[in-house]
């Protein structure tokens, strides 16, 4: 019997660039880099809706639901975020990145929602296909859980 833990949680934590000068990925670099994978087997989109619980005392805004989301995505993936912390950007984005366990390979995440009507999307970009599509249904699986 061989357990295998999901891809998510192999992912390798990387948001670093360079050999012995080693720095973090800024944001503008992550938008190029998300701009070169373009092709149908480099990027994965799937749309999503957070649904406010009656309960919550929500005053018509989604923005508790979005931390929670980022929050669901941490745990599912060992990801990190474009800049210090995982949070929400000005244009209501989390940038993440991470890397494949065996081939160093990318991962680029970029999930938007909007804050207003919960509808949001995750795209995610990555060489390996295989892998793209692994990763796309395990944050996707991750956000829209209860």
């Amino acid at each position: 019997m061989t357990i295998r833990p999901p891809l998510g949680e192999m992912l390798s934590s990387w948001n670093v660039i360079g050999g012995s000068s080693s720095r973090r990925m800024e944001d503008g670099e992550f938008d190029m880099a998300v701009g070169r994978l373009q092709g149908i087997h480099q990027r994965s989109t799937a749309s999503f809706s957070l649904v406010p619980d009656d309960d919550d005392g929500n005053d018509g805004s989604f923005e508790n639901l979005m931390d929670d989301t980022l929050a669901k995505i941490s745990k599912a993936a060992n990801l990190n975020p474009i800049g210090n912390q995982m949070v929400w950007n000005t244009e209501n984005q989390c940038k993440l990145i991470g890397c494949l366990p065996a081939s160093g390979t990318q991962v680029l995440i970029l999930v938007k929602c909007n804050p207003k009507t919960g509808v949001g999307e995750i795209i995610v970009c990555c060489d390996n296909t295989m892998a793209l599509n692994t990763i796309m249904e395990l944050l996707k699986g991750s956000v829209v859980s209860a």
